[in-house]
């Protein structure tokens, strides 16, 4: 019976410890921190391309099933994104191809997220960039539906 009354207590110390083993450490899932302004569905403006200013006019929202959709100085696009923040990159970006007096800075636009992967959040704006690449945005105003 003592040994019993021994193992009960020396058991019900360790149990704790054995359950504290036992717990999972969750990795992050979210593809943007939940914590920060760079939530789905925001929307971002480009104000600054591999370092010069953009003057035509391209606007993205990143969605909440991990998508970007937006319009560009000429045609809108659509595409996923993928990675966990800040390493995020997008898919290749089809868009819709009318023709406009924009459509050079508009494919400079969107080559250049399709080079992306790196974000990093400034304290005005996110910074996107990858190999050659530099992309400032700047959070706006959620787009009308």
């Amino acid at each position: 019976m003592a040994a019993r009354s021994v193992l009960a207590r020396v058991g019900g110390a360790i149990a704790p410890l054995l359950l504290g083993a036992c717990v999972v450490i969750a990795q992050p899932t979210a593809e943007v921190p939940r914590d920060n302004w760079l939530l789905p569905g925001t929307s971002w403006k480009l104000v600054e391309l591999n370092g010069a200013p953009f003057e035509a006019n391209a606007v993205a929202t990143l969605t909440e099933d991990g998508r970007i959709t937006g319009q560009g100085p000429c045609n809108s696009f659509n595409a996923a994104f993928t990675g966990t923040w800040p390493d995020i990159a997008f898919e290749p970006i089809p868009r819709t191809r009318r023709a406009c007096p924009d459509r050079d800075a508009e494919d400079a636009f969107l080559a250049a997220m399709e080079r992306v992967n790196r974000g990093e959040m400034l304290s005005d704006a996110m910074l996107l960039t990858g190999p050659e690449t530099s992309l400032r945005l700047v959070k706006i105003a959620a787009l009308p539906e």
